[in-house]
């Protein structure tokens, strides 16, 4: 004979037998003789507040199937597991939960086998539509001065750079005791050997940031803002570049010559993701984590070839912020040129000043390219440096490197090129990773829809 619902909700449970944490938060400070361990305990909560409580965050936070899927990717659980999981419970109270929720009858189904969808932990909350309102923002409305950006990025970045992650660190040190102590960096020169030639000749003016009025709008730079754009490896370097069957392209190595600090974009990813779904402030904070583990995605998108100009706006912003408000010296963040286990890095223009070379007075260097003579598929590439005649100048791009250096003079050097590091490639083919979908013809059972083509 099964037990009267009413005498069900008069039980009481201690927190020997509820482990969720914030239950035991909420238990009656009052003596109470615990229904499933039969001790008497200072705390308890009835049974009946229990399953008001679990009715309450099963209607906010799951959604019922009348059947359950065979799919094991599916994220959810039967309702006895879901509330064994949520609230820690006994077995025998687990029994009298779903009990009084079948009285109350005001979830759609109190059987202890009904499958649930989880909804609620994985979302980001109100986190998305703040991201939203401030990409419109940025896209239409005020670009230059908007309070609304500012102070959507100021609730974003609130206390992230002190969160602790599971191995990685959200604020990574770069410098020359540091792990991350250099950075690779390509140029496309494409059809333009003339420039190729002189790139090889000047590779420390040539290879770095660009002077601001070549400065093309970047991921992470407006136009006119020149940025340092890199990789921790140089075959990631050279895919970033995206270059074109038939270019010629220059790899070089960079040293990091003093301490920078830079977000890991990727690390957000790592923020653990716990709470209790009877806290409310607890979900607020989760969804605002799963915010975070997903800003990695929306900054490290593709672009299309053309939009630039506009779809990088929003990353233009959060980077400006960084560099000009927290006051960080770059970003290390996923590409999606390669595949998402490797990472770029962009130094901030504060940060990414690159110290020149000199050569001695009125020599010129010149590039000589010979065929291996073992093996004539291969190019051996010398710069051999000679003297001019008196009174001729030895600098290649005297004006644009003078306005690089006229830009960069108040900020210290952070980079050194590594001359020993820097190889050529020429691109011969294209190799493409794709994912291919069939696409099928039905008629439809509708009658008279027309002709339909045959196959």
């Amino acid at each position: 004979m099964k037990d009267n619902p009413q005498v069900i909700e008069q039980r009481w449970i201690c927190p020997n037998c509820v482990t969720e944490k914030f239950i035991d938060e909420l238990l009656a400070r009052v003596p109470n003789l615990c229904s499933y361990c039969g001790k008497k305990d200072d705390a308890a909560i009835s049974i009946e507040s229990l399953a008001e409580r679990t009715e309450t965050v099963i209607n906010k936070y799951f959604l019922y199937s009348e059947f359950e899927p065979h799919s094991t990717n599916i994220k959810g659980k039967t309702l006895g597991d879901l509330i064994a999981c949520n609230t820690g419970a006994k077995q025998e109270a687990i029994v009298d939960i779903c009990s009084v929720l079948k009285q109350r009858g005001k979830i759609d189904s109190a059987d202890q086998s009904a499958f649930y969808y989880n909804l609620g932990i994985n979302e980001v909350g109100e986190w998305d539509k703040l991201w939203n309102q401030f990409t419109e923002e940025i896209y239409t409305k005020g670009r230059f001065f908007s309070k609304l950006a500012r102070d959507t990025l100021d609730q974003i970045f609130e206390g992230v750079f002190d969160f602790e992650t599971d191995g990685e660190s959200i604020i990574v040190k770069a410098g020359p005791n540091e792990e991350l102590n250099e950075l690779h960096r390509a140029r496309n020169f494409f059809d333009d050997y003339k420039m190729f030639q002189s790139a090889l000749c000047e590779p420390w003016k040539q290879i770095g940031p660009p002077p601001p009025e070549n400065a093309r709008p970047g991921r992470m730079n407006p136009q006119g803002i020149s940025v340092f754009y890199g990789a921790l490896k140089p075959d990631v370097a050279l895919a970033e570049v995206r270059p074109p069957v038939g270019s010629r392209v220059i790899v070089a190595r960079f040293k990091i010559q003093r301490e920078l600090r830079l977000l890991n974009v990727p690390a957000l990813e790592s923020i653990p993701v716990f709470g209790s779904l009877f806290n409310e402030s607890d979900i607020q904070r989760v969804q605002r984590a799963n915010f975070l583990r997903n800003l990695n995605n929306s900054i490290s998108r593709p672009v299309m070839p053309g939009k630039e100009a506009t779809d990088y706006l929003p990353t233009q912003a959060v980077a400006e912020y960084l560099a000009s408000v927290a006051g960080l010296d770059g970003m290390i963040y996923s590409t999606p040129q390669y595949n998402h286990e490797s990472t770029n890095v962009v130094l901030f223009q504060h940060a990414s000043r690159i110290e020149m070379e000199s050569l001695p007075e009125n020599c010129k260097p010149f590039v000589n390219e010979t065929h291996v003579e073992l093996d004539p598929n291969r190019i051996q590439i010398d710069i051999v440096v000679k003297s001019l005649p008196v009174g001729k100048s030895g600098s290649l791009n005297e004006i644009e490197v003078a306005a690089t250096e006229s830009t960069m003079a108040t900020v210290p050097v952070s980079l050194k090129l590594d001359l020993c590091s820097i190889r050529t490639y020429y691109v011969k083919k294209a190799d493409l990773t794709t994912e291919s979908h069939c696409v099928s013809w039905q008629e439809s059972e509708q009658k008279n829809v027309g002709s339909f083509p045959t196959f």
